[in-house]
């Protein structure tokens, strides 16, 4: 028990020197109390045999040594991830990092992971936006003008009036600060006196929403959620521990992560409960405050400047200090090692030696439509996680899976049937119960306890809160009322079924014709999301729904389009039929955001193989015509002639991702010109 007790006495200390923030005047004092603090956590999380990525970076950060074995399996983790038929710009942008921390050669991955953030034409979540600004620090790449636009306006139009980020989980819509926070730290190097990029009314209404958030003990409500914000306002040059907009009475927001301390690391969510998680994005935040500290301003925690040239150095003669306000590691002198004496602390073995305890808990797996694995009782260890107990479950069928060694399953493979993210729709994926609940922390961090029922399961949509997980089977007077439904003349809607969409937005009457004719859905209780984005895979399969949703071998000269897949019909038979050529020889992107000009060529096409559209030529004048694609110009020029799409401004924005809304107008304006 050493380590805990001198755990408790470092934080103590630190608390102490930061509630005097005002009047402290030893600052050499607080630093080493702060730097005796990172090297206890660290030193925790170094107990982990198998580290997850973010922790080897963290242990990096702190200037401790990652081992061979644990970077062999970091490698095989990321790359997994990296080259699967689910990679997102997240997770290039996180392998970036990590590996860039790690000193890592990151072509073993035999992915050009900057390259794939650097070719990204939209994004599909916040998130992404989030991360490929951060990533953007990273001489490797390089985002134009254009991308950082479009990543700060989908950033923007996930903000709530108050400047909150928000997002949907499992039927909840939630406010999002720990997204909010990180964001902050993305966008603060676009903010300029020209407001080039959009961001600065978006960055200071994040602010003053996060400002408006905290409590009176200066957290947030949980310290992972403290610590992301942390992390952000470091980035954005902002002290966490002293900046008015984040004093709360006499706490600041460095006093609300401290007081969840408690033995063996940080609290969690459930009040004296101890995760990993809590105490692993503690360590980071305290990282990044030192860091910011140190450099007296803005700290990047991603970014890692390259390993400096032997013979390098400046003008002076002194070697370039790579590692403050880059964020390219703590100096020597704060490691765990160095304030234990220069050796490593004796770890107690009290635990190892006292006979393990197990506990009993129950697993099922039920898809949308059956169950694969009946419920029944698995022994663990006492405070195994989810992950563990899937991984033994798994190991003991022999269930194949994507993603589980990084923490977040993507696929699962079961007796030759394969279910994964999106296969069943935009929403479609695995998510796993607590006796009947849905937590909102992931299968690494959370702990069992004996006599918990483990429920995994795939949704075809992740709004659905219902707890069956069977579809209901309609008899057959149901099949028959519902035909002579669709064969009556549609209506215009009786009431608005979303609360995002006013009768004055100019889309109004599209989305309500669009909900109508059953061509788009809302993405959750009573939303609609405008704002967002849609994919290419999304836009084919409404044109297809438009067709009539003809029978269509799922066969596809695209090989990233899986038969079976939702959309899989739909693209085949727009493939067949000339609507959609593909992004390249074989592959169809169909998770990437489709943009205006693609919207436009997708439409024509469909008008062409209906007949209904004429050549027009190339004669639509825009501001941003030149910005057009070869390939588009003829079907922009017809989109403005037919009134099927309009610029805006003067402007077309043919590379800006279609919003939801602009979606909506164009479907219901196709509608009216093939459906007579």
């Amino acid at each position: 028990m050493k380590r805990t007790k001198r755990f408790l006495a470092c934080l103590l200390a630190f608390a102490m020197l930061l509630s005097l923030c005002v009047g402290a005047t030893d600052v050499q004092e607080e630093e080493a109390a702060n730097g005796a603090l990172i090297g206890e956590l660290a030193g925790i999380m170094e107990e982990n045999s198998s580290p997850a990525d973010w922790i080897a970076f963290d242990l990096a950060a702190c200037g401790e040594q990652v081992s061979d074995a644990q970077k062999e399996a970091l490698v095989a983790a990321t790359k997994e991830a990296v080259t699967s038929e689910y990679a997102a710009v997240t997770d290039f942008a996180k392998a970036l990092i990590i590996f860039a921390k790690l000193r890592e050669d990151i072509s073993v991955l035999e992915v050009d992971v900057a390259e794939k953030i650097n070719a990204t034409t939209g994004y599909a979540t916040y998130a992404s936006a989030i991360w490929a600004l951060i990533a953007d620090s990273f001489e490797e790449v390089s985002l134009s003008d254009e991308q950082k636009r479009a990543a700060v306006a989908k950033i923007s139009e996930n903000m709530n009036e108050s400047g909150m980020l928000f997002g949907s989980y499992g039927g909840y819509t939630y406010d999002d600060p720990d997204s909010t926070g990180a964001a902050v730290g993305a966008m603060a190097y676009l903010i300029d006196e020209a407001d080039t990029y959009g961001a600065n009314a978006v960055f200071e209404k994040m602010i003053s929403a996060l400002s408006a958030a905290q409590t009176e003990t200066g957290s947030y409500g949980s310290a992972c959620t403290d610590a992301f914000v942390i992390i952000g306002l470091c980035a954005a040059g902002i002290d966490a521990d002293s900046d008015e907009r984040f004093i709360k009475g006499e706490n600041s927001l460095m006093d609300g992560l401290l007081s969840y301390v408690t033995e063996g690391g940080l609290k969690g969510y459930d009040g004296n409960v101890d995760i990993a998680w809590s105490t692993e994005q503690g360590l980071r935040a305290l990282i990044a405050y030192h860091g910011f500290k140190e450099a007296g301003g803005a700290y990047n925690l991603y970014y890692t400047a390259p390993e400096a040239e032997e013979d390098g150095g400046d003008e002076s003669g002194k070697d370039e200090d790579t590692t403050t306000s880059q964020g390219g590691g703590l100096n020597a002198d704060i490691s765990k090692n160095e304030q234990s004496g220069g050796s490593a602390p004796d770890i107690s073995n009290e635990e190892n030696e006292e006979q393990a305890k197990l506990i009993t808990v129950t697993f099922e797996m039920l898809t949308h439509e059956d169950t694969w694995i009946s419920a029944y009782a698995v022994e663990l260890r006492e405070n195994a996680t989810v992950k563990e107990l899937i991984a033994k479950v798994f190991s003991e069928y022999g269930v194949a899976s994507s993603g589980l060694s990084s923490g977040y399953l993507r696929s699962v493979t079961f007796e030759g049937e394969k279910l994964g993210e999106f296969d069943r729709g935009p929403g479609s994926g695995w998510q796993y119960f607590i006796n009947k609940d849905l937590p909102q922390i992931g299968i690494s961090d959370y702990k069992l306890s004996d006599g918990d029922f483990v429920s995994l399961r795939y949704t075809a949509d992740y709004a659905d809160g219902d707890e069956e997980h069977k579809e209901p089977v309609k008899s057959e007077e149901e099949d028959k009322a519902a035909e002579e439904e669709k064969e009556q003349e549609i209506e215009p809607a009786k009431t608005n079924p979303y609360s995002d969409v006013a009768e004055s937005d100019w889309y109004f009457e599209s989305v309500m014709k669009a909900e109508q004719l059953g061509l788009m859905k809302g993405v959750g209780e009573n939303s609609f999301a405008p704002q967002s984005g849609l994919t290419r895979a999304m836009f084919v399969t409404v044109l297809y729904r438009i067709e009539g949703s003809p029978e269509a071998e799922e066969s596809s000269v695209y090989k990233d389009v899986k038969a079976g897949s939702w959309y899989a019909a739909a693209v085949s038979w727009a493939s067949k039929n000339g609507i959609v050529n593909g992004t390249g020889a074989q592959t169809f992107s169909p998770d990437a955001a489709v943009t205006r000009e693609q919207m436009a060529a997708l439409a024509w096409r469909y008008a062409k193989y209906k007949g209904k559209a004429e050549n027009s030529g190339i004669g639509a004048a825009f501001a941003d015509s030149s910005g057009i694609s070869e390939y588009a110009k003829e079907a922009v020029s017809w989109a403005d002639s037919a009134g099927i799409m309009s610029g805006s401004g003067g402007s077309f924005r043919p590379r800006e991702g279609a919003k939801r809304c602009e979606a909506a107008a164009v479907f219901v304006r196709l509608y009216d010109v093939i459906i007579e």
